[in-house]
């Protein structure tokens, strides 16, 4: 039987998995769209690159989180949630 941590860290990378997998589709189905936009709008590569250094920045705001998550002790394992809803409002307040 798994460790409650085997199982969160099992859980949270099924679930990258799945959200990485279904991003990718998107981008794959409109990939000739998303080409005539770039070569149509001025400026488009400029904020793709930004889009994806944001993107990168958060993923990696996410891993370092998570490693820290899973190297506190048990007793320490209930400030997870606050943890992830400092990471969120960060993420949506960072559009204002």
């Amino acid at each position: 039987m798994l460790e409650k941590k085997e199982t969160y860290l099992l859980s949270i990378l099924i679930g990258i998995l799945a959200g990485s997998i279904v991003i990718v589709l998107l981008y794959a189905l409109n990939f000739t769209a998303i080409s005539k936009t770039l070569q149509i709008i001025e400026g488009a590569n400029i904020i793709l690159i930004v889009v994806v250094l944001r993107m990168s920045l958060l993923a990696m705001m996410a891993y370092i989180m998570f490693k820290q998550w899973f190297s506190q002790e048990n007793q320490f394992s209930l400030i997870f949630p606050f943890y992830l809803v400092f990471f969120f409002s960060f993420l949506f307040l960072e559009n204002y």
